[in-house]
């Protein structure tokens, strides 16, 4: 008696649907974690960085305070410049006003052209002033804990040891998510009261651009370097630097609160398994499907090799696949020889490089004496078709 494979089938289209129910459920989730890769260029893998590019350390608090003073400093001449510091003083002044910290004649942020920027002077990150007045720049950017008292001590080093009335406390972060312990960090209460109404929290990512410090400082910096490439150049890969170290710190925010909700709730967590499971084995359901397509599009499997299909251009060369390690290219048509084979390696090689069938592939191109092809990155397929298609555009770039 034959097997009946109804209640198998059931139960296989259940399993598909409750997948396809886990698309649909987190559709919302997939949106924003799209927009936020295509904002902050997270998904480009080739995306070159001055800063990064020369320094393991370019998430850490002191590069950026390096970066920051230099760009802030009127003597560097070259990067830094006077109208950085109105820049960034009309962008203090935005986020107070934004955040309706209300200015007194007393805590104005005013300061002259004498302006003077040095580095852990009293172990403040950077101290901006012109012999009158200061601004205390406490950097959080690689989101450090605060330390005892560390705003406390910062202000009575500036305004009783240096004699300088403190503007501002600016407390720079990643994102507004990181907040002040401002009970640590100032720790006496009387003097809590007096210094809080001079701490302007700035972050690089803002959901408001106008008051971010990418967006309403770095890039204003950026428009007004007129003429200096160098400044110009120098703007623009911090500026991007910023945006990609803001927009990961973004992206795992929404990861966890993700996967927070998942695990909170058994019948997502059993969905999000199954998705799971799918996923980690994808690979061989891959190699069918393409070994079905194939098989439509005319191509046999290779004499004596299970794990290779063809389809013949001429007696020398022809398409190939192997399924395999998902390898892609010409082959040597069976029955030719391979020193004849071998001859056309060059041409075969052209054809494998031109930027029409690039797309899918990773970059190196490998030979053997029967064998010039390209590894299929499985991540850039997209569509199944893209297989065939490019098997075509290969085959016209050959004739």
């Amino acid at each position: 008696m034959g097997y009946d494979f109804t209640g198998l089938n059931d139960i296989l289209t259940i399993s598909k649907d409750r997948v396809f129910g886990f698309f649909n459920e987190f559709d919302e989730f997939y949106r924003k974690s799209l927009k936020m890769k295509e904002e902050y260029n997270l998904a480009n893998d080739s995306n070159f960085n001055i800063f990064s590019s020369i320094s393991d350390t370019y998430y850490k608090e002191n590069l950026h305070s390096d970066i920051i003073r230099l760009i802030l400093d009127p003597s560097t001449k070259e990067i830094g410049n006077p109208e950085n510091i109105k820049l960034f003083i009309d962008l203090l002044n935005k986020i107070r006003t934004e955040l309706k910290i209300k200015p007194t004649n007393k805590n104005k942020i005013e300061l002259s052209d004498k302006i003077n920027v040095t580095r852990e002077r009293g172990r403040i990150d950077v101290l901006v002033h012109d012999g009158t007045n200061a601004i205390i720049i406490e950097n959080k950017i690689n989101n450090a804990v605060d330390g005892d008292n560390q705003l406390g001590n910062y202000y009575k080093k500036v305004s009783r040891i240096m004699h300088l009335p403190v503007k501002a406390i600016v407390y720079l972060t990643l994102t507004t998510k990181k907040e002040l312990d401002i009970k640590k960090s100032i720790s006496n209460p009387k003097e809590r009261e007096k210094i809080t109404p001079l701490i302007i929290p700035v972050s690089v990512i803002h959901e408001k651009s106008e008051i971010s410090f990418s967006d309403g400082f770095i890039n204003k910096c950026k428009e007004h370097s007129n003429r200096n490439e160098l400044s110009r150049v120098y703007y623009d890969q911090y500026y991007k630097l910023l945006k990609s170290l803001g927009g990961r710190e973004m992206g795992m925010i929404q990861y966890k609160s993700t996967i927070k909700e998942i695990y909170a709730d058994k019948e997502k967590l059993s969905k999000f398994m199954e998705f799971g499971d799918l996923w980690m084995n994808k690979e061989n359901a891959i190699w069918e499907i393409i070994k079905e397509l194939l098989a439509d599009d005319r191509f046999i499997v290779y004499p004596d090799d299970y794990n290779y299909m063809y389809r013949k251009i001429n007696d020398t060369v022809s398409l190939g696949y192997a399924l395999n390690d998902n390898s892609f290219g010409f082959v040597r048509t069976p029955g030719c020889e391979i020193e004849k084979f071998k001859e056309q390696s060059e041409i075969l090689n052209n054809c494998l490089e031109d930027r029409k069938i690039n797309i899918v592939f990773k970059d190196n191109i490998d030979l053997d004496p029967t064998w010039v092809y390209k590894y299929v990155n499985i991540d850039r397929i997209g569509d199944f078709g893209n297989i065939i298609n490019n098997f075509h555009v290969l085959e016209e770039l050959l004739k």
